[in-house]
């Protein structure tokens, strides 16, 4: 699976997309990307960025995002052709009256013009240079197997749940620190974990921070009672202990 940062705006320096317009790219876009005879099977998640700014996409497998180039030029373009917005009804939309698909489209088309203008550009692929609050990395804990507990959670989950998780993490990416509840909590002694929720539905993924700003992941585990299993906090800290004498005993090697 492979997260791409859809970015219509450049965080802090442009104006936010307007909610209402971003929540009818959401569906109108979300829509064509179910039906693509060529890639409908190959999306996992369409969804908007909390700070309004763009979307995040998830494909299945690893592409460069030269690849899917087309994909979006394609669907951003296809905005203009709509004549209503999908799905905006109160049986599919839990507000189903917040939409402009007016402005919808004029986002869309900006956005496609941008590509059409900055076509074969290194820079149009470039991650955006946004000011981060904490952390600019993160990493999967690995046993000395080489196998990565979240890792094989995540490739585990249903692929609603694993979108949710993905997106937690993608948060983390960006609050680092200062990401809180209902997003992250800190449980024990530096572990805290992660939450996402589909439905009924609850998992966790534990992680603590290291010297550098980097977050490392260390387990998952579906949440089956109200507080989090002190097993899976001691199992986090025993990973913790592992990464840390790993990597100082790299270091006296070098």
């Amino acid at each position: 699976m492979t997260t791409y940062d859809i970015r219509l705006k450049k965080p802090n320096r442009e104006p936010v997309i307007d909610v209402a317009a971003m929540h009818s790219l959401e569906h109108i876009i979300a829509t064509y990307l179910r039906n693509d005879p060529d890639w409908k099977d190959e999306v996992i998640y369409w969804g908007p960025m909390g700070c309004l700014t763009g979307f995040y996409l998830i494909l299945k497998g690893s592409r460069a995002p030269q690849e899917i180039y087309d994909l979006l030029l394609d669907a951003f373009r296809s905005v203009a052709n709509c004549e209503e917005v999908p799905g905006a009804a109160p049986v599919n939309c839990g507000h189903y009256l917040m939409h402009n698909l007016g402005m919808a489209k004029w986002y869309a088309a900006e956005f496609a013009h941008y590509l059409e203008e900055n076509a074969g550009k290194p820079a149009l692929f470039a991650y955006p240079k946004a000011e981060r609050l904490v952390t600019d990395d993160g990493r999967f804990y690995e046993k000395a197997d080489g196998t990565a507990p979240v890792k094989e959670f995540l490739e585990g989950l249903d692929i609603k749940m694993r979108a949710k998780m993905l997106m937690s993490i993608e948060l983390l990416k960006y609050g680092g620190y200062q990401l809180r509840e209902p997003y992250s909590k800190s449980l024990d002694d530096g572990i805290l974990e992660l939450r996402a929720k589909s439905g009924n539905n609850i998992s966790r993924v534990l992680y603590f921070f290291v010297i550098g700003e980097t977050a490392v992941l260390t387990n998952g585990f579906i949440k089956k009672t109200t507080k989090t299993p002190k097993n899976e906090i001691e199992r986090a800290k025993q990973y913790r202990a592992d990464y840390l004498n790993r990597k100082e005993h790299s270091h006296d090697e070098l």
